[in-house]
């Protein structure tokens, strides 16, 4: 047997986190003049804190197939009948914080639909016979003591007769049921995917069907049941700006008058709360809907700084007997759902929450990515609840970047994405990152070599990164003759293949930047702010560079191994950002194909490491504490193992652990995405020379990203007014080194 394992979440008794003053607002249910306001669910002088708990692991969610205790999550597993007949028995599993699942029951030949609790621990499960359309109701103890077991039956039940459109029948409508409700009697309300309430007694059998429950009643983006405490039902929906609420008359079997509740936008959900009131999840905000006086009262804001969650990560949430709230939050990294317990908190005994800044300058499409950050921050709380991070953007040229950084207002850490790293160092404007490896949790020696390298300028470690991946050519079987090869040995290759272009797009600018790009700093002292553009050897690339014949473009294609194995291209740039990434690279190209380095002087291998997220501190930072904070959370072993999907990890011993589980694991790949071809079966095994060749790139990387880009502008600029004939080599480098040495000592 198959056991696939799935869970959901039980909307039962809500409440979102937060902090922040109380806010109140009336709507047009108000109360009858002179009612005194009902009590806040939020004590005078208390806060809302979040405590994070552990990962549930790798659990799917699916409303109605699981539900959430103050200790414990209820889930439900199946196992499937290997003749393809469906279901083949139910298991409803609990577990505890920190303990393994253990069943609490199981039905051979059932498919439970739903599964939900009350207050009072009981457990509820909704489900149908496989094979059959006859729904039961059963209801368990706490201990795992029947209760109940009864067949849901619509003859003579008052409201009954007819399925709603769509459904085939009313037992098949009545199995969609996802929303419920229970009161203190165990009187149950469900209601279904087509808006029709459905009314139990505490027998579990069926009394009333309201089969207009959401008719008159016009959905925003949803509808459902939500209770006050024990002893009130509402049914609500949602609109453009509120909700709308009608309460559950048991007696008379139907739903009272629907009020109107206003607010600014549309929220989010509307949970069973207090005795007091519903709660409302807006968008930045959870709001408490106190039934009796048609108040609302805001009581957190998700962003605060003791609680820090983006509100559309949280599954679903329990009310706890001490009003404390526990949350299922999915964890955007790890993908798995995690515990979250919001308790009140006197707010003069909580820590002062540092804000940490980190400033992004957007570059020329003026976005950034604002997911990973948000994700990132909560993360960051989460494990550092004294710190907090803010992101602070800056536009494209980063003028008011610079101008923060003039006033001594600069951000505590630079995502150095567009940003000279070099430039900003040779300023004194990045602190040197080594004293906090030797004295924090994450050590020098944890860190690859080469990142370390990469980010070092004037001996000052100046830029760590998140993770990166590598850049190479992709060249002929012995091109370079060698492990690396020089600009001489590249523009000879182009000079003995005359008329077929090194790239799918050649150009003069573009091929002196390939020349330039891991060998600029042959040409600049950056600590001493001097630069050589006018020796002999840079009039000389200038000239060779200008002299040679590129062939002519070709037609645009997003799969650069077409292009090559055609013999049309001499070379291709490509990056690499798994272990696998190689062996596709070598399945689209060929096995003969040598992925080389970038040229430069001394003809070493020299690969390019791009990196991912990359960071520096600012030396002028009074929160270097929190910034540091930051930066060994992104360099932790549990971080770099579960959240890095952009590349390479940069922790030599989660990279090992990553290369260990590559071996001898076929890859599943439906289409290269080297050469665009679909290809049946998996890849080939990767061996341990594949491993070490991989190893070999990333040992030889050097810095590829924004260090010394000014610079190559300001070449570009010269360079292509000696390509067009308007001025010799000589007077380029002259104009080159002039403009350079300005730019260095500015």
């Amino acid at each position: 047997m198959v056991k696939k394992v799935l869970m959901v979440m039980f909307l039962a008794m809500l409440l979102l986190a937060g902090c922040a003053g109380r806010e109140t607002a009336s709507t047009d249910a108000a109360g009858e003049e002179g009612e005194a306001p009902r009590p806040s669910l939020l004590q005078e002088g208390q806060v809302f804190a979040a405590e994070w708990g552990e990962p549930l692991g790798d659990l799917l969610l699916m409303p109605g197939e699981y539900f959430l205790t103050e200790d414990e999550i209820f889930y439900l597993a199946y196992d499937y009948d290997p003749d393809g007949q469906g279901v083949s028995c139910s298991h409803i599993l609990k577990k505890g914080r920190g303990q393994e699942p253990v069943e609490f029951q199981s039905l051979e030949k059932e498919y439970i639909s739903l599964l939900f609790t009350d207050l009072g621990g009981n457990v509820y499960s909704l489900s149908s016979t496989v094979g059959e359309e006859v729904p039961h109701m059963r209801k368990w103890s706490p201990d795992g003591t029947g209760q109940y077991d009864a067949a849901v039956s619509f003859q003579g039940i008052p409201g009954a007769g007819q399925a709603p459109a769509g459904a085939g029948s009313q037992e098949e409508a009545f199995l969609t049921c996802k929303d419920h409700a229970v009161t203190r009697e165990g009187k149950v309300v469900l209601s279904d995917a087509y808006g029709v309430v459905y009314l139990l007694d505490e027998a579990g059998c069926l009394t009333n069907v309201i089969p207009d429950g959401a008719s008159g009643m016009e959905a925003a983006s949803g509808y459902g049941l939500a209770g006050a405490g024990e002893e009130e039902v509402y049914f609500y929906c949602l609109k453009e700006k509120g909700f709308s609420i009608c309460s559950v008359d048991f007696q008379e079997g139907s739903l009272g008058e629907a009020v109107e509740v206003g607010m600014e936008t549309a929220p989010a959900a509307v949970y069973s709360g207090p005795g007091e009131g519903l709660l409302v999840l807006e968008g930045d905000s959870l709001w408490l809907y106190k039934t009796a006086g048609g108040e609302l009262e805001r009581l957190a804001a998700w962003d605060n700084e003791y609680v820090g969650i983006r509100p559309e990560d949280i599954e679903g949430a329990a009310l706890t007997q001490e009003n404390e709230i526990a949350l299922l939050v999915q964890d955007q990294y790890l993908q798995e759902p995690r515990r979250v317990k919001l308790v009140q908190r006197e707010e003069s005994e909580l820590p002062e929450v540092q804000t940490v800044t980190v400033g992004v300058v957007t570059g020329n499409s003026g976005e950034y990515n604002t997911e990973w950050y948000q994700k990132t921050a909560q993360e960051f709380h989460r494990i550092y609840p004294a710190y907090r991070l803010e992101v602070k953007t800056y536009g494209t040229d980063g003028m008011d970047f610079e101008t923060d950084l003039l006033k001594g207002e600069g951000p505590d850490l630079m995502d150095l994405e567009y940003l000279d790293t070099k430039m900003l160092a040779a300023q004194g404007i990045l602190e040197d990152l080594i004293p906090y490896l030797e004295g924090g949790d994450v050590k020098k020696e944890d860190i690859l070599p080469s990142v370390l390298e990469a980010g070092t300028v004037n001996g000052k470690l100046v830029r760590l990164a998140e993770s990166m991946s590598i850049q190479g050519l992709v060249a002929g079987a012995g091109s370079a003759g060698k492990e690396g090869w020089t600009p001489e040995d590249f523009l000879g290759m182009i000079e003995a293949n005359p008329g077929v272009p090194y790239s799918w797009s050649p150009d003069k600018s573009g091929l002196l930047y390939l020349l330039l790009c891991v060998d600029m700093d042959e040409y600049i002292d950056w600590e001493k702010k001097e630069c050589h553009f006018q020796d002999e050897e840079f009039i000389k690339l200038l000239e060779s560079v200008g002299a040679a014949d590129l062939g002519n473009p070709l037609a645009f294609s997003p799969f650069q191994a077409v292009p090559f194995r055609n013999h049309e291209v001499l070379t291709a740039e490509v990056g690499i950002g798994r272990w696998d990434s190689y062996l596709e690279l070598k399945e689209a190209f060929g096995e003969d194909a040598e992925f080389l380095g970038y040229p430069n002087k001394d003809g070493e291998p020299r690969y390019r490491m791009v990196t991912s997220y990359s960071f520096g501190m600012n030396s002028a930072s009074q929160r270097k504490d929190g910034a540091w904070a930051f930066l060994e959370m992104l360099l932790s072993e549990e971080y770099q193992e579960n959240f890095v999907n952009t590349g390479f990890p940069v922790r030599e011993d989660v990279l090992e652990k990553q290369f260990r589980s590559s071996l001898h694991v076929n890859v599943r790949t439906r289409m290269n995405p080297y050469d665009g071809l679909m290809y049946d079966g998996d890849l080939r095994e990767a061996t341990e020379e594949d491993l070490d060749f991989v190893r070999y790139m990333i040992d030889h990387a050097v810095f590829g990203g924004n260090n010394g880009e000014t610079v190559y502008r300001i070449i570009a600029e010269e360079a292509g007014g000696y390509f067009a004939g308007d001025k010799d080599a000589a007077q380029t480098a002259e104009v080159i080194q002039k403009r350079v040495n300005l730019y260095l000592n500015e």
